[in-house]
């Protein structure tokens, strides 16, 4: 009896070890074959994750979100100054230069970046609540790069230039910038070519005050003899002349400043545009003519154009172009300083051309 218990006992740890052993063993399943229909058993092992392909133009890892997630910077209560911001754009693209706009949309700011193009503005909105930097593409505003997401920065700026300074001058322009874009009230801010001196417009989008600050002075100051309140600036390219344009249309208002000796001109109007010589001396700009032309009935301006000159020493205006009853000109640039450029219209004839024109010597 005892040698039949102890081979029971036996056989019964014989069995829990294989037991114990069975239950580590892979699980076995059935798996169907395509071709045969028929059951056999192997082992299933987990399919291996699909590499993914990043994109070949960003060598990045696609992504389905159209915008970067939230980072820390975003949780910020302290909202960012129009000046910080500027100054992160200037450090992500690379560029110096470049003015702060204004807030014209609520929740976004506005800046110009130095542009090759005179007449094309290089423009970034700045959206406060998100912290994208937009630019203007074919179909409006589309996003560019995310303010605190290095991922989303672009490689090379968009048609932007260096602008060339001295550290010192740069120095002290920055000081400024530190103080005038602090607020947000502060609207076409336009460095002179020579870069000693910004224009500014400062107040609401209904009334304000036009000022000019130049560098090393601790203060603005005010261009007292403006006769409108609210201004877009153009500077001559020697930094002499300073335009103070106005208008919400084709009909612009202008005075001209002489910067050196704070002497302002008597408003005048244009057209449209108004274009400095390379010199310095002139400015051509287009005019009605006090002639309706019949061609042109139902359109904005139904008179026809004459083109002016203003000479910038003397702050006198005189005809260049006079024109008919069916014909208008316009400037377009100057391709010299004593060559105009300009586009002929021939409404009686349906005809236009670019001509040019030679500006007489003083």
């Amino acid at each position: 009896m005892r040698k039949a218990s102890n081979k029971i006992k036996w056989l019964s740890m014989l069995c829990m070890v294989a037991l114990i052993a069975g239950c580590q063993q892979e699980t076995i399943k059935p798996i169907t074959s395509e071709n045969t229909g028929k059951s056999t058993e192997t082992t299933a092992k987990p399919s291996p994750t699909p590499a993914v392909t990043p994109n070949q133009e960003t060598e990045k890892e696609p992504t389905t979100k159209p915008f970067p997630t939230a980072s820390p910077e975003e949780q910020q209560k302290e909202p960012l100054s129009p000046y910080q911001v500027l100054h992160k754009i200037r450090e992500i693209e690379k560029v110096k230069g470049g003015t702060y706009q204004g807030e014209w949309k609520e929740d976004e700011y506005t800046f110009h970046l130095p542009d090759k193009d005179g007449d094309r503005r290089n423009a970034r909105y700045y959206e406060r609540s998100t912290h994208h930097v937009k630019v203007i593409g074919k179909e409006g505003l589309k996003y560019f790069y995310h303010l605190f997401d290095p991922a989303t920065y672009p490689q090379t700026t968009v048609e932007a230039e260096r602008i060339q300074v001295n550290p010192e001058t740069w120095q002290q322009m920055d000081k400024i910038e530190q103080k005038l874009y602090t607020s947000e009230d502060t609207f076409h801010a336009e460095w002179s070519p020579n870069f000693q001196a910004v224009a500014y417009y400062k107040g609401t989008t209904e009334e304000g005050q036009a000022y000019i600050w130049k560098v090393g002075n601790d203060l603005p100051s005010p261009i007292k003899e403006a006769a409108i309140d609210r201004y877009f600036f153009t500077w001559s390219p020697d930094s002499t002349y300073l335009l103070l344009d106005t208008g919400t249309s084709r009909h612009r208002g202008g005075q001209i400043y002489q910067v050196a000796n704070d002497k302002m001109s008597e408003p005048f109007s244009y057209i449209s545009q108004f274009h400095f010589s390379p010199d310095s001396k002139w400015a051509a700009f287009s005019l009605g003519s006090g002639r309706v032309a019949k061609e042109k009935y139902g359109m904005e301006d139904e008179e026809t154009e004459d083109i002016w000159l203003y000479d910038l020493a003397t702050m006198k205006q005189e005809k260049l172009l006079q024109s008919d009853d069916h014909t208008d000109y316009f400037p377009l640039e100057w391709k010299s300083e004593t060559e105009l450029l300009y586009w002929k219209k021939d409404y009686q004839k349906n005809k236009e051309e670019e001509l040019t024109v030679t500006i007489p010597q003083k």
